[in-house]
């Protein structure tokens, strides 16, 4: 049947991504930029654009997918360029393919450019390409005006939607722009039947996933697959969506978002290739568990890439979050010692520094004098595969430190499921948590859970040290990756005080008490503050494929820090504000929130 409608339609089957079995079942209905269908289009729009003034151009469809495409294009091609057959075990543990993947469609989509440029220059190209795997960012975004994202559906987790939490949505429109500079679309979609996943849209799952993107700084787009689908109710939903944006589009214009804090996006897709299989999805995971953790605990951060440190951007932030960074050049380096004795604060995690760009393990971390490091041991990992349901070999730590900012941990013995690494350290850190042993005296000999007890001091884990007029923080856990996967409490705190801890009040702008489920982003002007607040608090044990409803919270308290005139203060869902001034802070009372609001205040 699929067969036969591929014949009715006009697209050509060798215009398609076929697997390496070349089974027309197991074709990806994605066009190949290396199939004829790559010169055929660019073609069709220099024709297009030569009878018809046109505003925009929207290209999608066109991928490698992971695992695709083996079609007589694709092998003629890979084989020509790197001297061998395309690879069939295995493919995307190896670095020539997935290179081969992000140049093809960088290719395409240059070729494409080319045209418009010949033809009609003012015509806007949209790009929808598969991030992060397919496509090059940094080399894609010099042939699109706009960069088009479908988070929101599964594309970053191998389609499991389960694994793709809205507030992730937010999280790679930053990191798409941080990368592309360019602005970016996030997708919404309107549609029951997305993908092969057949799932009511729900209100609740509309409203949060269009604020999502646009409190991320991103523009919603309408999604309608499959247009026979479409959920009528959700119209009037997204008619008042579009016009709370209306709304609110001249204050987001005049301002930007506030934050004082930077996560370090260290891997461009080309050092993907040179270090080798899984350390981007590991490097991930990373980034992901430290966003999380300070998403929940309310402190808004923004993504700087190299690039970003070495035109000077660093100077628009107070802490630089590298989360298992793995390699960093020494002109970016000297940037961060330059930030760093300026005032700025440096958290760092685990492996960062570590290794060359051609993944070579340095003998000493290429930032070890601004941490304090001397010297350092292997990675120790906890396993868990012989008892995969029991927090097999917990590893055990305790802060020991007499900052108000640990006073909720302080003395306490603590554990966790990953890893640490051994280290040394020079005379001027302040040693603040430590890693301990094992107390095998407290075993029993026939026990077969023999590192059940937490014993003496093995390694320092936070160290803290000042440089001129700034400190750095150093971790050496995989807490990340642990709090993510498991939500750790004590882990996220931990991760959450290291950014504190060098960054102090300043980080802050506004404070709310409500819970880790509500997200706040602020974004300032010259004359006002636009806070957006966003809730994914739900009952359901799961993240599912969609949010089915949200539980409204209560009277939630905003602290503003405001020594302006106030003129006004009011919210999109007009509720009552209880507002009183103290000394330089405004303290707002809203008194119930659904999916979102968004408060303004005016000087």
């Amino acid at each position: 049947m699929r067969e036969e409608w591929y014949k009715l339609s006009c697209i050509q089957l060798e215009w398609l991504n076929p697997d390496v079995e070349v089974d027309i079942d197991k074709y990806i209905t994605d066009l190949c930029p290396n199939s004829p269908f790559g010169d055929y289009y660019p073609e069709l729009i220099e024709e297009v654009l030569s009878r018809y003034e046109v505003d925009g151009i929207y290209v999608e469809g066109v991928y490698i997918p992971p695992g695709f495409c083996y079609c007589n294009s694709c092998q003629e091609m890979f084989s020509f360029i790197y001297g061998r057959p395309l690879p069939i075990e295995e493919p995307l543990k190896d670095a020539d393919y997935n290179e081969f993947r992000q140049r093809s469609i960088t290719n395409f989509y240059r070729k494409i450019r080319e045209r418009v440029n010949k033809i009609s220059p003012k015509t806007v190209v949209f790009g929808c390409g598969y991030y992060p795997a397919s496509i090059n960012l940094y080399d894609f975004s010099r042939y699109v005006d706009v960069v088009v994202s479908e988070e929101q559906w599964g594309y970053t987790s191998g389609y499991n939607p389960a694994e793709v939490p809205l507030w992730e949505v937010g999280m790679h429109m930053k990191l798409i722009r941080s990368e592309s500079n360019k602005p970016v679309n996030g997708t919404t979609f309107v549609s029951k039947h997305v993908d092969y996943e057949y799932v009511p849209r729900s209100s609740s799952h509309l409203k949060l996933a269009t604020m999502e993107i646009v409190s991320a700084g991103a523009s919603p787009q309408v999604h309608t697959q499959n247009i026979f689908e479409v959920d009528e109710s959700s119209i009037p939903i997204l008619r008042q969506l579009f016009s709370d944006v209306k709304f609110l589009k001249p204050y987001l214009d005049s301002s930007k978002p506030f934050t004082k804090v930077a996560l370090f996006n260290w891997m461009d897709p080309s050092d993907s290739k040179r270090m080798g299989d899984g350390i981007f999805q590991y490097t991930d995971r990373g980034i992901k568990g430290f966003y999380r953790a300070l998403l929940e605990n309310h402190i808004q951060t923004e993504f700087v890439t190299p690039r970003d440190i070495l035109n000077g951007r660093l100077r628009d932030y107070k802490v630089l979050v590298m989360s298992d960074a793995l390699y960093m050049s020494d002109e970016v380096v000297m940037e961060i010692k330059n930030f760093i004795c300026n005032g700025g604060g440096l958290v760092s995690t685990f492996r960062s520094g570590w290794y060359t760009r051609n993944g070579r393990r340095l003998d000493k971390p290429i930032l070890s004098e601004v941490l304090g490091i001397e010297n350092y041991y292997s990675v120790v990992k906890r396993p868990n595969s012989i008892y995969p349901v029991v927090p097999f070999y917990h590893t055990y730590y305790n802060i020991d430190s007499t900052g108000l900012i640990w006073r909720d941990l302080n003395g306490k013995v603590l554990s966790f499921q990953g890893s640490y690494i051994e280290i040394e350290t020079d005379d001027e850190v302040e040693e603040i948590g430590y890693i301990l042993n094992f107390d095998y005296t407290k075993v029993h000999s026939e026990h077969w859970l023999k590192s059940g007890y937490p014993g003496e001091k093995v390694s320092p884990m936070i160290i803290s040290k000042t440089i001129d007029r700034g400190k750095s923080i150093y971790c050496a856990t995989d807490f990340e990756i642990y709090s993510l996967e498991y939500g750790d409490s004590e882990s996220i705190e931990v991760l959450t005080n290291l950014v504190k801890y060098v960054g102090g009040e300043e980080i802050e702008l506004v404070k709310i008490k409500a819970p880790g489920t509500v997200e706040v982003n602020p974004y300032v002007s010259e004359n006002s503050l636009v806070i957006f607040l966003l809730n994914h608090t739900t009952n359901q044990l799961t993240t599912g494929k969609a949010v089915r409803y949200i539980i409204p919270i209560k009277d939630i308290t905003i602290e503003v820090n405001w020594n302006k005139r106030l003129e006004s203060a009011f919210c999109l869902s007009k509720s009552n504000l209880d507002l009183k001034r103290e000394e330089s802070k405004i303290i707002l009372t809203l008194p119930y929130l659904e999916e979102y609001d968004v408060i303004v205040l005016k000087e």
